[in-house]
């Protein structure tokens, strides 16, 4: 197989974005806009007529390039609507030019790498069905919250964000610049979901992405009085209710914390694990690099 290794400036964006939407193992993670705003100038790998995708999430340190996982991207990795086998998966990754990469490649992307946890729930049956699959601490969450008269609306960007950083910034203040990407996108793709109690105040958010295929919660957040008043427990009900007898997964995204992997288990969500890979830990090329900046910085000083 030929694969090209292309700049970002050479990538054909609708062919690109063709391909992931046909792709048997599409993700919204992997469309140009998506990347677009989670991994500036981004690179790709490519197979005669985009058959076979892979992005690049390049960043650079003093003139060196190396690939990381940008934030709220959890799997990337190679997309097509034919089957990728490991002999794929393996050509791709040794085509990778750069000699430093952490990268986590999608659920269809077998390899020796390791597998990490995820969270999934086929969204094929009724919803009657789908409940049925509940924990009993699930369904008496559920029936908590429906006592306290809550609501889901949507949110503007300004007022998704605000409520984000009243709770996560002091603790997560690197991830806004990327969330403030995203949740500023204008597609039908990212959603921004509210629960509002009943002075119509906002308790719990969700920044959710729904495509045809796959629907991933992807930034959950709630104050002190939703997980009080159970108020994630009622939004994700919401939408599973919503969008039951689809030919979709709703994707719980994540994960490797128990007590969060327990909470989604309780929805009847089962683990489709994605694969991590590596090649020399680019962590500690970044590392170096903050050494010899402080080094430079105060062999500046002294001279």
């Amino acid at each position: 197989m030929i694969i090209r290794h292309l700049k970002d400036t050479q990538i054909d964006r609708q062919r690109w974005d063709d391909t992931v939407f046909e792709a048997q193992n599409s993700l919204p993670y992997a469309f140009s806009w998506f990347l677009d705003a989670v991994s500036e100038r981004w690179e790709a790998l490519v197979s005669a007529d985009y058959q076979y995708v892979m992005p690049l999430p390049v960043k650079k340190r003093c003139g060196i390039k190396y690939l990381i996982q940008p934030y709220f991207c959890q799997q990337l990795g190679i997309f097509s609507k034919n089957i990728i086998t490991e002999d794929i998966v393996n050509e791709f990754i040794k085509k990778i030019p750069y000699n430093f990469f952490a990268l986590q490649l999608n659920y269809k992307n077998p390899c020796k790498g390791e597998k990490l946890p995820n969270l999934t729930l086929s969204l094929l049956d009724s919803y009657e069905k789908i409940k049925q699959s509940f924990s009993e601490n699930t369904a008496r969450n559920i029936r908590k919250a429906s006592n306290f008269e809550l609501r889901v609306k949507m949110l503007n960007s300004a007022d998704f964000l605000s409520f984000w950083k009243s709770e996560n910034f002091a603790k997560y203040q690197q991830l806004f610049p990327t969330l403030e990407k995203i949740a500023g996108l204008k597609n039908d793709v990212v959603k921004l979901y509210s629960v509002v109690n009943q002075e119509d105040t906002v308790i719990a958010t969700d920044l959710v992405l729904e495509t045809e295929k796959r629907i991933i919660n992807l930034v959950p957040c709630s104050n002190q009085e939703g997980k009080a008043k159970s108020a994630m427990f009622f939004l994700l009900n919401y939408l599973l209710k919503n969008n039951a007898e689809k030919e979709a997964i709703f994707d719980f995204e994540g994960s490797q914390i128990e007590n969060v992997a327990r909470f989604y288990r309780g929805f009847g969500a089962k683990n489709e694990p994605y694969f991590f890979i590596q090649k020399n830990r680019p962590e500690l090329l970044i590392k170096l690099f903050h050494k010899f900046s402080i080094f430079f910085s105060i062999f500046a000083k002294e001279t």
